[in-house]
């Protein structure tokens, strides 16, 4: 019987045994079957070792989850956090506590807030009005405190209008000088006489009857009143209520109105640090940001309301301020030679009714308080409760991170090694046979329920802080919860000696078992070894593979050859006698 069969490893078919009759492909198969057992026994111990290597490389992670648990858990800060909160609802107080800050209840009573310094230059820094200004300087060009807007003004009940642009006869507009509205005012039905008093720079309303002037409406629109300082007074002359004239901020020195005049460039001193100016070059306004940018420890500025330049420090209590002119006259021009200076206060507490204490800022720290770690930034008067306590959130979720990755760690090892039985079928599992790996598992257990010597504390084992081992398994659990949260709220010191002691605290009992499991600094360990171990026999296992693969392809073309060699004889043994019987 002829059959189709492969003649070796490559694909391609043949018929066998056409001439024989027997089919020698099928043989061969059967032959070479035989032979491959050795690489089928390869390749089962190769799906062996690859399924040991995968179990292995999710212990290294469950361990290196493990061991990082427990490097959070040696930190010694993760035991001393502290909460702190007031008494008294919606505090505007602000309150730090740093870690081991001393728990307790403060009663901080404020009797006196700090204050800064403050330099007051003279008030009217600024040269008056000249008869110029009020005759041919625009309103919106004036020298003045608040500039004027457009709109309607109200003089005993008669509005007086100035315009955006355009004026008329009877209404002036903001590009007409104040001589425009003082006709305005004169012309109109209010029956006042206005005018600008020169001598003393400012705007005068006189009624010209008995009856007191009433200024201005619900409905007024423009701040022509506001802006030349007049107010009502019940009677029938109202007059500026301060000068007019103001230092034009944005000007140089030079053309900034000031009373004093900047007598050249020069330099003046603040706290000692000097400052070099040029009034042709320089205006009021770039002056205060050179001193608010420079290191003097002050903040200027310019009060247009009251024509007066202030200096306050930038730091709060008893600190004096100083400034001089080097060369040239600016300090003196800006009023600030002769200002008044009003010292600022120190703070004022006491601390659970002690004697008073003083500090120079209202932040209330360490070296105010006496209480170390405590800061109190202050900014009221009064009385408040500040409660320190231990704050357990972050150690509470560092404890149980352990505990679970420790159990999951334990279960996976069981899970890996265990030896199951169900109606006389015993069943093992991928890493059944590894002794080592189930060692390491009662290394970790022992480890962790061992009582710790060397420390002085009361906290000497887990079983202390309230947890301890489930009764069926090698898994934790907080068994007492009480016991646990009194511990870490009242024990800390304690309970950190324990698990961060860098002798003998419990992350450091587990130090030897990973350098020896992981490795240590690059080292390869014990489970690496393992792994590397197994991967280098499916290595070697690959090679005799394929040695063996070439031996069986040889031997299938070999015996090939050869029955076809038979196939080819039998043909010609046929045809030869075939020859014959025709004779």
């Amino acid at each position: 019987m002829s059959s189709t069969s492969s003649t070796g490893s490559s694909t391609g078919f043949q018929l066998t045994g056409l001439v024989s009759g027997f089919d020698w492909g099928s043989f061969i198969n059967q032959i070479i079957q035989a032979d491959s057992y050795p690489i089928t026994a390869l390749q089962t111990k190769q799906n062996t070792n690859s399924t040991q290597i995968s179990a292995l490389n999710t212990l290294n992670t469950n361990l290196t989850s493990l061991q990082t648990s427990l490097n959070t858990l040696n930190d010694p800060t993760l035991f001393n956090q502290r909460t702190v909160a007031s008494t008294t609802a919606n505090t505007t107080w602000g309150l730090t506590a740093a870690n081991g800050t001393t728990t307790g209840s403060y009663l901080i009573n404020v009797s006196q807030l700090a204050t800064a310094t403050t330099l007051k230059g003279t008030s009217n820094i600024g040269a008056g009005l000249s008869s110029t200004d009020i005759s041919s300087t625009a309103l919106s060009a004036l020298r003045i405190a608040t500039p004027i807007t457009a709109g309607a003004f109200t003089i005993n009940g008669v509005q007086i209008n100035i315009a955006s642009s355009d004026p008329t006869s009877t209404n002036p507009a903001l590009n007409n000088p104040m001589s425009a509205v003082i006709n305005a005012i004169n012309s109109s039905a209010a029956g006042v006489t206005a005018s600008y008093d020169t001598t003393n720079d400012k705007f005068v309303l006189t009624s010209n009857s008995s009856s007191p002037i009433v200024l201005g409406a619900a409905n007024d629109t423009s701040n022509f009143l506001q802006a030349m300082r007049l107010a009502n007074n019940g009677t029938t002359n109202i007059t500026s209520s301060g000068t007019l004239g103001d230092v034009a901020q944005y000007s140089t020195l030079n053309n900034a109105g000031l009373n004093t005049a900047v007598s050249g460039a020069g330099a003046f001193t603040i706290n000692g640090v000097s400052i070099a100016y040029d009034p042709t070059v320089d205006t009021l306004s770039s002056v205060l940001s050179k001193i608010n940018s420079s290191t003097a420890g002050v903040t200027a500025a310019y009060d247009s309301v009251n024509d007066q330049v202030t200096l306050t420090n930038n730091k709060t209590g008893n600190l004096g301020v100083s400034v001089a002119d080097t060369t040239g006259n600016l300090m003196a021009s800006l009023g600030l030679s002769t200002g008044t200076t009003s010292l600022g206060l120190d703070a004022q507490f006491t601390v659970n009714n002690g004697g008073t204490l003083t500090s120079s800022s209202n932040t209330l720290d360490t070296s105010a308080t006496g209480i170390t770690g405590l800061t109190v930034s202050v900014n009221s008067t009064g009385s408040q409760n500040i409660t320190v306590s231990a704050d357990t959130t972050k150690a509470s979720s560092a404890i149980n991170d352990f505990i679970s990755k420790y159990n999951a760690l334990q279960d996976y090892i069981t899970q890996e090694t265990q030896i199951t039985s169900s109606n006389g079928q015993v069943t093992t599992s991928v890493l059944t046979n590894n002794r080592e790996v189930q060692d390491w598992a009662t290394t970790l257990r022992n480890t962790a329920f061992n009582s710790i010597s060397g420390l002085s504390g009361t906290v000497k084992m887990l079983n202390n802080l309230g947890i301890d081992f489930n009764s069926t398994n090698n898994d934790l659990s907080i068994t007492d919860q009480t016991a646990f949260n009194n511990a870490l709220s009242n024990n800390a010191s304690d309970v950190s000696s324990f698990f961060t002691d860098t002798t003998n605290g419990f992350s450091k009992q587990f130090t030897s078992f990973f350098n020896s499991v992981l490795g240590q600094n690059g080292g390869t360990g014990l489970l690496n070894s393992q792994i590397t171990t197994l991967t280098s026999q499916n290595t070697d296992m690959d090679t005799q593979i394929a040695t063996i693969q070439r031996q069986l392809d040889q031997e299938r073309s070999t015996l090939t050859k050869e029955f076809t060699a038979m196939e080819d004889a039998q043909s010609q043994a046929n045809a030869a006698q075939a020859q014959i019987a025709k004779l």
